[in-house]
């Protein structure tokens, strides 16, 4: 145990050093493994005074409907729940049709989002992915899920190819913003790839830019038309960002000072910009605070 909290504090150093904005503790099949991993988390937050969020998914190994350490979906979560993640979920082992009982138990009992990411079935070397489920077929399973309100976040695991990932989006009925930070990804999505990604799924509905360019919100609308939304990722360029046609922003400084950067959005969006300038003077010196150092390890500190 001990030897499993130094090495995942090893990798959890590495992950936040990397500017990563979540934590996921997943594929769990031993639950002592998981809360070791979990204190780890949980000691690291504390010694260096920050808080992400954190998403757990475990793995139901067969029809027994229990994990290799022998816990019901139930179980594993009464022995994490104490944790307070963003979500719990299931992943890998196996497809989702088998999965669906399982995460109906967990969703039943859970008090947070509930994820699930499944295989592409059972593994068969004769097919081409070497599982058995085709994009469709598995769609269509999550789909189910999400219809009947078990989950809130999907996607793949094993097997699962591109070809899976576009046949769940298009399945199911959850709009989808796509972030484009550069700051954090290294990547800056182009207008043309955004907009080719929006074409090929349906749901993508918009856009958070944290690209300070603020010639993209003009390139885009011109690109994916008036209805894709388009909100600025930065609250120091938010002003020159709807002013160019972004109609908000995905703010770090509102939960802190929440009423000022409301009163700053509506200003903007009215086309008041002289009063807009006012706000946005105010809030300045703590756009500039809160990043002194990689968020969210500056706004958790000061929210609390």
């Amino acid at each position: 145990y001990d030897q499993l909290v130094t090495d995942y504090t090893e990798s959890i150093r590495g992950l936040v050093d990397g500017g990563v904005d979540i934590l996921l503790v997943e594929t769990i099949f031993d639950s002592l493994n998981a809360k070791a991993a979990l204190f780890a988390i949980d000691q690291f937050f504390e010694d260096h005074g920050i808080c992400l969020p954190i998403m757990i998914s475990v793995t139901i190994t067969d029809a027994s409907g229990r994990t290799l350490s022998g816990q019901t979906p139930e179980a594993f979560w009464n022995s994490i729940s104490h944790t307070r993640p963003l979500s719990v979920g299931i992943n890998c082992a196996l497809g989702a049709e088998l999965m669906r009982p399982y995460i109906e138990e967990l969703a039943s009992v859970a008090n947070v989002y509930t994820s699930v990411h499944p295989n592409a079935g059972l593994p068969n070397p004769l097919s081409e992915t070497g599982y058995d489920e085709s994009p469709e077929y598995t769609a269509n399973q999550i789909k189910g899920f999400a219809e009947s309100g078990f989950v809130n976040i999907v996607g793949g695991c094993c097997g699962t190819t591109p070809a899976h990932i576009k046949a769940i989006a298009d399945a199911v009925d959850i709009p989808i913003f796509i972030y484009n930070v550069p700051g954090r990804t290294v990547a800056n999505i182009s207008v043309e790839t955004l907009t080719r990604l929006a074409k090929d799924c349906k749901n993508i509905v918009g856009t958070k830019d944290a690209s300070a360019d603020l010639t993209r919100p003009s390139r885009q609308r011109l690109a994916s038309g008036e209805k894709f939304i388009q909100l600025s990722g930065e609250d120091g360029t938010a002003l020159g960002f709807n002013a160019h046609g972004g109609v908000g922003c995905i703010s770090v400084t509102a939960n802190v000072a929440p009423r000022l950067c409301s009163q700053f959005q509506e200003a903007t969006l009215r086309g008041d910009y002289a009063e807009a300038i006012k706000l946005q003077d105010r809030l300045m010196p703590l756009h500039h605070a809160l990043f002194v150092e990689t968020s969210p390890g500056p706004v958790k500190y000061a929210a609390s």
